[in-house]
């Protein structure tokens, strides 16, 4: 039995408010339709006005539906999105409906990067890479097929201080070194 096990769930408000928000896109697409359209409306004949406070309530509704979808679909992400260091292998599980577990021994690890974007850099979470031994760079999801030449796995929206321990973590279990610019240790 393990004895030195590090289990990450729930991952905090953070990480749910990135996958909300990753799934989230077309909401706000919608909503920006819908600001734009409240703008016109000014030009609308005074006899077709109610007709466009109808089709604009309307379209309120289903922009009401699409953001409870969304947020109900990150959030079901959310719950279902583990991660667990053991002794000798990283553990992920994450999916909608049905959840797939990724499994990868310390010993096939080659490097873990942490990555963010612009949006990540505003909320505060972080993308976390793990290259494992691998003939060809690809980077996979959990829950996507990929061949099994695996060479990147990325455990997406982690909030900094969780990405940062689980790379410390990583690395000192599967004794990589890495290097910053400077060249320190």
């Amino acid at each position: 039995m393990e004895e030195n096990i590090k289990r990450y769930y729930p991952l905090g408000k953070k990480t749910l408010a990135m996958l909300v928000l990753r799934r989230s896109f077309f909401v706000i697409f919608m909503l920006i339709f819908l600001f734009v359209g409240l703008f016109y409306l000014q030009y609308v004949s005074s006899e077709y006005t109610n007709l466009a406070l109808y089709l604009f309530f309307g379209y309120f509704v289903i922009l009401l539906f699409f953001s409870l979808i969304s947020f109900f679909l990150g959030w079901l992400e959310y719950t279902r999105y583990e991660i667990v260091l053991g002794d000798k292998n990283l553990k992920m599980q994450r999916g909608l409906i049905a959840v797939e577990q990724v499994g990868i021994p310390y010993r096939y690890i080659q490097d873990i990067k942490i990555e963010r974007s612009l949006i990540a850099q505003i909320i505060g979470v972080s993308d976390v890479m793990v290259t494992i031994s691998g003939s060809e760079q690809q980077e996979i999801h959990p829950g996507e097929k990929h061949p099994s030449d695996i060479h990147k796995i990325i455990l997406p929206a982690l909030e900094e201080k969780i990405a940062k321990q689980i790379q410390e973590i990583i690395l000192n279990r599967a004794q990589v070194q890495q290097f910053d610019v400077s060249g320190k240790m």
